[in-house]
């Protein structure tokens, strides 16, 4: 057979086959998303990251975008591929595309709504559209710090997607726990290898000054405080 006579069904079938295909000769978006398309039809996962390699080479990002949002399965595997490959860069573009962000404050909105208790005691100030990633790590160490990594929203997979250096992450998580005075988090957290940072007491010190003069929160800092201070000795 010669390759320019394949269909796009037959291109597909092929590949499912482990069988070597080129797909250059496919050079419209609607070919594209044909061949796209019958790859989803088939379930094959491996035909289906083939095809998004091919598309990512040759369509610009916004519209590979705006038709992987069409298509949820696709939209999975490619994801999962660009988390294989590190691209970190694309990734987070596409993010930003989808806007989950906003998806994941809408979903708390609704959460809001039903009265969960994380929420009326500490009611949301502002959407996360385009917000700087560690607001969002913020957000998430607020509502939805004891979810599991396997969640969107959990604080340690948005750690894991974006790569987020382990000493901010923790210091950001401090920063949450100490605004809901959760000191069995902050305990934990100190317990980490990262934190046994000399320079890391001064953001305590700052998480300090904002609690009430002889509280027992006060009290609480105090004593990690000197508790950090003996492990440098």
């Amino acid at each position: 057979d010669y390759s320019g006579e394949w269909s796009i069904e037959d291109s597909v079938r092929r590949m499912s086959k482990g069988k070597v295909c080129s797909l250059e000769r496919f050079r419209s978006l609607k070919d594209k998303l044909k061949l796209l398309d019958e790859a989803i039809r088939l379930h094959d996962g491996n035909v289906i990251t083939a095809v998004l390699i091919f598309m990512k080479k040759t369509l610009h990002s916004e519209i590979l975008f705006r038709e992987l949002k069409e298509r949820q399965e696709a939209l999975r595997h490619f994801i999962h591929f660009l988390k294989e490959t590190e691209d970190q860069q694309l990734l987070m573009e596409l993010f930003r595309y989808l806007e989950w962000t906003e998806e994941l404050a809408v979903n708390d909105k609704h959460l809001e709504a039903s009265g969960q208790d994380i929420f009326r005691k500490h009611p949301r100030k502002a959407s996360l559209l385009f917000m700087p990633l560690v607001t969002t790590l913020f957000y998430s160490c607020i509502y939805h710090y004891t979810e599991s990594e396997g969640t969107f929203s959990s604080p340690t997979n948005l750690r894991k997607t974006f790569k987020i250096p382990e000493k901010l992450y923790i210091l950001t998580a401090l920063a949450a726990r100490a605004k809901l005075r959760a000191w069995h988090d902050i305990d934990a957290l100190f317990t980490t290898k990262t934190y046994k940072d000399l320079k890391d007491r001064q953001q305590l010190m700052v998480y300090r000054c904002k609690l009430d003069r002889g509280s027992p929160e006060e009290d609480k800092i105090d004593m990690i405080l000197s508790n950090t201070v003996l492990l440098q000795t």
